[in-house]
């Protein structure tokens, strides 16, 4: 998915050109998403000098290079443990997820995509212009106004028995159990009906404006990143209408609910993970 700003608009060109012995050539019509910084073997860095993968350089003088605290509190695993990126958003990301750390360690191999016990938390630092995102669930409060409100969040789940239980319920407990309920009802809902409601969505967002998503929006700001995001994602609405929209500028930082709640839809912007 080349989600990438194009050429030297991406803050992930820039710092790749910026190491001489890269040789690197940025090519004005190719996105660029990404950058990184570590001995995952997926990309490993390595030494200028002589090529020497970074996870080779550790695991030959872990102490040197992690110092003993760090080995002490990671254990026996020879690695750098975290993973620094440049990123550089031109397209919103689907949908992105990470467990805790014990549900980490229970599906490590199951398939391709968990190769580790690690829950990867994130830390985000803008460091190039506006930086906008969705992180965790909204107040269910506010997720049940979306729902009264926007008639295309309703056809994106397209089962108005759950919709009008959530909606009648009280019970916080009862209210939460329904809640995941509704959010996974998207996922097998044919592709193209979903899209079909984030196009009605973005067609009311471009004649009623702001007031398209209800009352919220006035104090929150929603419009122009709703345009993006159900413009950009078939499945976009379900981030607008149930994630809570976060905005970093320059040197402002995020995290915590990044890791921990799991749910980290990014839309647009640079930088540093």
């Amino acid at each position: 998915y080349p989600y990438g700003r194009k050429g030297r608009k991406s803050l992930a060109a820039q710092y790749a050109e910026a190491t001489p012995e890269n040789a690197f050539d940025i090519k004005e019509d190719q996105p660029y998403g990404e950058i990184w910084m570590g001995d995952d073997p997926n990309g490993p860095s390595s030494t200028v000098k002589d090529n020497t993968p970074l996870g080779d350089l550790i695991a030959n003088n872990p102490g040197g290079y992690l110092t003993s605290a760090v080995c002490e509190r990671f254990g026996k695993d020879k690695h750098l443990p975290f993973l620094f990126k440049i990123l550089s958003f031109e397209k919103a990301l689907p949908l992105r997820a990470h467990p805790d750390r014990k549900l980490a360690e229970q599906v490590k191999g199951q398939n391709e995509t968990f190769v580790d016990p690690n829950h990867k938390p994130e830390v985000a630092v803008t460091v190039s212009g506006l930086f906008e995102g969705f992180v965790g669930f909204r107040p269910i409060t506010e997720i049940k106004s979306f729902l009264k409100e926007v008639p295309e969040l309703r056809d994106a789940i397209g089962n108005e028995a759950d919709i009008n239980a959530f909606l009648a319920v009280g019970d916080l407990s009862r209210q939460q159990e329904l809640m995941k309920k509704l959010f996974w009802d998207i996922f097998p809902r044919p592709h193209d009906d979903v899209a079909h409601a984030c196009r009605a969505l973005l067609a009311r967002l471009h004649g009623l404006g702001e007031a398209a998503l209800g009352n919220l929006d006035g104090v929150q700001n929603l419009g122009s990143v709703a345009k993006k995001d159900a413009l950009r994602i078939p499945g976009g609405c379900r981030h607008v209408c149930c994630c809570i929209l976060y905005e970093l500028r320059p040197a402002e930082k995020g995290g915590g609910d990044c890791g921990t709640c799991g749910l980290h839809p990014c839309v647009s912007g640079g930088r540093c993970d």
